[in-house]
């Protein structure tokens, strides 16, 4: 009789080499790293290997579903927030630390490049980052009818701007030379204070 295959052993080794596989695509590349090398660095045999996934796109496109479901999990926040602001003020350390990852930040580089080259597997993914830059917009829309944020603020170019300021850690933490500044946190959460500020009160006339 067979024995019965243990689902907590199997999401181990699942994690294990995904995580072997990530970091072979964010030092060597996507194109250079072979299925040797991930058995090699996830400590199992090829025929253990192939068992868990079919060949190296089936772990880039687990990885990208990984992925999908962090920014998944990101708009969900957004849209049961209170509000934009205080959402992102609550997650900015979190925030702050996964772009600045060295690994994340160039594994996020490579999976651009080869999106851009291919234009299959990311689909999924590029659709969540469409559906989170439009939950970031119809959060400030809420806060501006609720006052919260000025009504001449344009949604769209904040939210523009909020990605390119979190983008832009991706490109420095993988290609800069520099360790990341240890006040940047606190620097990012007061970036979004002024990005994110209420309206400003007038002058009362007691």
């Amino acid at each position: 009789m067979a024995r019965p295959k243990d689902p907590k052993n199997r999401n181990r080794r699942t994690t294990a080499i995904l995580e072997a596989a990530a970091t072979l695509f964010a030092t060597k590349g996507l194109q250079d790293t072979t299925m040797q090398d991930i058995c090699k660095a996830a400590g199992i045999s090829p025929g253990g290997l192939y068992r868990y996934f079919s060949g190296k796109d089936a772990i880039i496109q687990a990885l990208a579903l990984h992925e999908r479901d962090g920014v998944d999990d990101l708009t969900r926040m957004i849209e049961t927030g209170s509000s934009l602001l205080e959402t992102l003020d609550s997650l900015v350390a979190d925030l702050v630390a996964y772009q600045t990852n060295p690994i994340i930040s160039r594994l996020s580089i490579e999976f651009g490049i080869h999106a851009h080259n291919t234009r299959e597997g990311f689909e999924e993914l590029q659709a969540s980052e469409r559906n989170l830059a439009a939950a970031m917009v119809h959060a400030i829309q809420k806060d501006q009818a609720a006052s919260r944020l000025p009504t001449d603020l344009c949604p769209d170019s904040v939210v523009y701007s909020l990605l390119a300021l979190f983008d832009g850690m991706i490109t420095q933490a993988a290609f800069a030379e520099r360790a990341v500044p240890p006040a940047l946190t606190e620097t990012v959460r007061r970036m979004l204070h002024i990005y994110l500020a209420p309206p400003s009160k007038g002058p009362r006339n007691d």
